[in-house]
């Protein structure tokens, strides 16, 4: 429920007053004064409230623009580190005793492993320690990338191509 500012409240009230005075003279004159200026004055709020639900909406839709975008983006660059670091060593081994390869392990399951676009595989190491295995899905990167491509505005959108293109080139036609 919308609340009114206080000058709403006060006009409403007075416009309750008048139309409560003028009541008695509507049978009068034959006509119903209070309740059209009521009828008015709710038709006029209910203008407001729907321009402020329009603009709702809006911000709404380019929330969510925002938020693929972002999240685009943020696959854009897991893609790119990984790949260089993928054709560096010829494999994604990453060793989380390592306080930074645990931070890129975990940012990579986050941003990768939980949206299905890599797969993680665990090996046992010396002593009992662990090493993971990351293998991005290259393919379903490209149609992330892609359908972000699609939605964004022209520069971003070229800019969201030529990753795919580069993924396209350097790992899936391999």
């Amino acid at each position: 429920m919308t609340r009114l500012s206080f000058r709403e409240q006060a006009l409403w009230t007075v416009c309750r007053m008048i139309a409560a005075g003028l009541e008695p003279f509507d049978p009068m004159f034959h006509g119903c004064w209070g309740e059209r200026l009521l009828k008015r004055l709710t038709g006029r709020w209910q203008n407001r409230l729907d321009r402020v639900e329009a603009l709702i909406h809006a911000l709404e839709q380019e929330r969510n623009r925002l938020q693929q975008q972002t999240e685009a983006l943020a696959i854009y660059g897991a893609a790119v580190y990984l790949g260089s670091r993928s054709l560096i060593r010829n494999e994604l081994r990453i060793d989380p005793t390592d306080p930074r390869e645990a931070e890129i392990l975990d940012a990579s399951i986050e941003l990768l492993v939980k949206r299905q676009l890599a797969a993680v595989s665990v090996e046992e190491g010396q002593e009992g320690s662990r090493v993971y295995h990351l293998e991005p899905d290259w393919a379903a990167i490209c149609t992330r990338l892609s359908d972000a491509a699609e939605q964004s505005e022209s520069r971003m959108a070229e800019w969201f191509r030529e990753g795919i293109q580069l993924i396209d080139e350097t790992f899936l036609q391999a």
